[in-house]
């Protein structure tokens, strides 16, 4: 199985608790499964960015992870470059699981994806989501 993982923050981003372990932990769990996993987020850590090369693939505890840099510091974490690899990545992958529901830039995917396919382009764009109902 090969998952994408699509969240606003992640580890080592302690500093938004409980949601960043969740998902980490998650993410260690799926490897140790033997599943494919990938995680495209932000740089974000509150008021400051973590301290990672962006826009390459860091292992993280065994997790393929790509940061990209943000251009909001608030709850949005907006990231064009982010957005992009989300276009060009999801169809890659078996499942997408996107975290943080509320956050716009991700759910504005899904919607779209919903759009292209009731005009017959939606296959070409994406995988199956997971949109749990949790915060996370």
């Amino acid at each position: 199985m090969q998952i994408l993982h699509l969240t606003p923050s992640y580890f080592p981003a302690l500093i938004y608790g409980g949601p960043t372990l969740s998902v980490s932990r998650l993410c260690e769990a799926q490897i140790l499964a033997e599943a494919r996993v990938r995680v495209l987020t932000t740089t974000a850590n509150g008021p400051v960015e973590l301290d990672v090369p962006t826009g390459v693939p860091q292992d993280v505890n065994g997790v393929e992870v790509f940061y990209y840099p943000r251009l909001t510091k608030d709850h949005t974490h907006f990231s064009p470059q982010l957005l992009v690899q989300i276009w060009k990545q999801c169809r890659q992958f078996d499942v997408v699981h996107i975290h943080s529901w509320w956050n716009p830039q991700q759910t504005q995917i899904p919607t779209t994806q919903h759009h292209l396919a009731r005009l017959g382009e939606g296959d070409k764009f994406a995988s199956p989501w997971l949109k749990p109902t949790s915060g996370t």
